[in-house]
């Protein structure tokens, strides 16, 4: 991955996108060793709500998690994921803000506004998880 002054908007954002995952990625370990990833983990059941948008591309892989009920591979036994679908992504934002969701499929800028309200929620992870050709989204 090579940064230049010649470089595209295009070419930049998909590069610090890369950039961005692999950092995060690689601290993952460190910051939770106790963890066994792609098991499910041990402890006491959670009650979890996840606020999904259908009506959006990227909001489609939490519809699937619903339908085939992935979470319970990865949860401890017991747990319970309720799913939520609120029709635009500050409604997901305000709902994670007050407690009554746990996980929220948003854009861009509610994720961005969430990060500054450490204040109001503990809100502990942001990632973008979709792109277009445009470099837009």
């Amino acid at each position: 991955m090579v940064f230049s002054k010649d470089m595209n908007r295009r070419e930049f954002l998909k590069n610090s996108s890369i950039a961005a995952a692999g950092l995060a990625a690689s601290g993952l370990l460190s910051w939770h060793p106790e963890m066994a990833y792609g098991q499910q983990a041990k402890g006491e059941a959670v009650d979890i709500t996840a606020a999904v948008r259908p009506d959006w591309t990227q909001g489609w892989s939490g519809m699937i998690i619903e339908e085939k009920k992935l979470w319970k591979k990865y949860l401890p036994k017991g747990s319970r994921v309720s799913f939520t679908h609120p029709i635009q992504g500050g409604i997901v934002t305000n709902d994670m803000l007050a407690n009554k969701a746990q996980v929220g499929y948003v854009g861009d800028t509610p994720g961005i506004v969430a990060t500054y309200k450490r204040k109001v929620a503990d809100i502990r992870q942001v990632a973008i998880i979709g792109s277009s050709p445009n470099g837009y989204h």
